[in-house]
């Protein structure tokens, strides 16, 4: 079974040293196994404040992957009682996560018949003034199967232009 995890030699990677590969290696091993800066790698974050003209370093939240991302935005942004609506099949955090905060988690199966996309008219039936969120992968979904700026629906008669989606 394939997993996305795998053991890597560093002595035999050239991408994990320049030029001198025994400084880098008398570096490495002087490193100290501890859990690290808990707040993100400062130099990580100086890096990712470059790609940006406003960020700031402690507007950087890193995280251990996607899962940790979408925890923070549906801690941030979900309470008890708000309606989340999400597709299935999907990551099942994008429905747990808001479910274990108390959301009124409703969900849209994706049927073979409609594409694998979701129902337009069963996103607007399940939307309502307390509908907080819509989780993102149904917009993705959109874009994904178009190469167009705008995502043209022609069975469901709706359009949503790309800054929608």
């Amino acid at each position: 079974m394939d997993t996305f995890f795998f053991l890597v030699a560093i002595g035999k990677e050239r991408r994990f040293y320049s030029e001198d590969k025994n400084k880098f290696l008398e570096d490495f091993c002087k490193q100290r196994l501890t859990y690290g800066n808990i707040e993100g790698n400062p130099e990580f974050k100086a890096g990712v404040c470059k790609l940006y003209k406003t960020i700031k370093l402690d507007e950087i939240i890193p995280t251990h992957g996607a899962t940790g991302a979408n925890h923070h935005v549906f801690y941030s942004l979900i309470s008890p009682g708000e309606r989340v609506i999400s597709i299935r099949p999907t990551y099942q955090q994008l429905y747990s996560i808001p479910e274990s905060y108390g959301a009124d988690v409703q969900l849209i199966d994706l049927k073979k018949e409609n594409g694998y996309l979701p129902d337009i008219e069963e996103i607007r039936r399940l939307a309502t003034p307390e509908t907080k969120m819509i989780c993102p992968l149904i917009l993705i979904r959109f874009v994904k199967k178009c190469t167009s700026r705008q995502v043209l629906l022609s069975r469901q008669g709706t359009v949503l232009n790309s800054r929608t989606a």
